[in-house]
């Protein structure tokens, strides 16, 4: 077995390949005087290729990277391509919005489907869209990872992971239920008609190590709204955690400004926050998937 790595997947798929005792094999990278985009692998490949690359922004120059790479890799003998993308582009735009519009997720999926023979993500936006894909395709979760970090740094304080909306509430749940403390997620409660109160539906923070969990931080204002109304509740330290780092429009200035610690993020993206791996449920995966 081998894995190619984008510059995109670098970091995990060194990381992926160690669990596999598999070799790593960096893509090389490359443009055209007018920009376009180059890629080049073994020559002579074979067997089981793992293919690591995320797509990160920019999401349109990172989409066109995936499908070139997935077939460079089987036109250059690849018995069997498996695509890890831990970050699916266009993943959020998974339904018609307005009469016109594309399903953009879909058409995504089916173009990865058409140079791979499985994909494997972690944490996708809506976990049905699985369907979108021509060929078997696996969505890993990053809780386990992300929740072992949590017992590990704050043992022995009064910790309780907190969902930001009711969205994230299964995301804390099962962060939560690793690291053996309690959960919750803030609800907002109309007051009038220009007052909401944001809190924990059930749990009070005074005083305790707080950790908000999402799968995704873009532009970081929900993680801002939420830390300022958890500072007004007397929260103690403050901290966020996600799996897909997209840090759009300085959201890691705004955070830490806003009273958060610290940032806690996967491996899925690069980013400077980058604290937990991925590499080992997608491991697992990848050898679920392997035929």
């Amino acid at each position: 077995m081998i894995v190619l790595a984008t510059s995109e997947g670098v970091k995990l798929g060194r990381r992926l390949a160690e669990e596999l005792d598999a070799e790593l094999v960096p893509v090389e990278e490359d443009r055209f005087p007018d920009g376009e985009q180059i890629v080049r692998v073994p020559p002579e490949l074979d067997g089981t290729v793992v293919v690591v690359h995320s797509m990160s922004p920019p999401q349109d120059e990172n989409l066109v990277k995936a499908i070139i790479t997935l077939d460079a890799a089987r036109e250059n003998g690849a018995e069997e391509v498996i695509a890890v993308v831990p970050y699916m582009a266009y993943s959020r735009q998974d339904r018609r919005f307005e009469p016109g519009e594309p399903v953009s997720f879909r058409a995504v999926a089916r173009a990865v489907s058409a140079n791979a023979d499985a994909l494997i993500t972690v944490d996708l936006h809506e976990p049905d869209t699985l369907e979108y894909f021509d060929v078997p395709a696996e969505n890993v979760s990053a809780a386990e990872e992300l929740g072992k970090y949590l017992a590990e740094r704050f043992e022995g304080e009064d910790l309780v992971v907190i969902g930001p909306d009711e969205g994230a509430r299964e995301l804390a749940r099962e962060v939560a239920s690793i690291c053996k403390t309690e959960y919750d997620h803030l609800e907002k409660k109309r007051l009038s008609g220009d007052e909401v109160e944001i809190h924990p539906k059930e749990l009070d923070v005074e005083g305790r190590t707080v950790v908000l969990v999402d799968d995704m931080i873009d532009t970081g204002g929900t993680m801002v709204e939420a830390a300022r109304a958890l500072r007004d509740q007397g929260a103690g330290t403050l901290y966020a955690a996600c799996t897909h780092a997209l840090l759009t429009r300085n959201a890691a200035t705004r955070l830490l400004a806003s009273g958060f610690e610290d940032i806690i993020a996967t491996d899925t993206i690069p980013n400077p926050f980058e604290k937990v791996s991925v590499a080992p449920p997608v491991a697992e995966a990848v050898e679920n998937l392997s035929g």
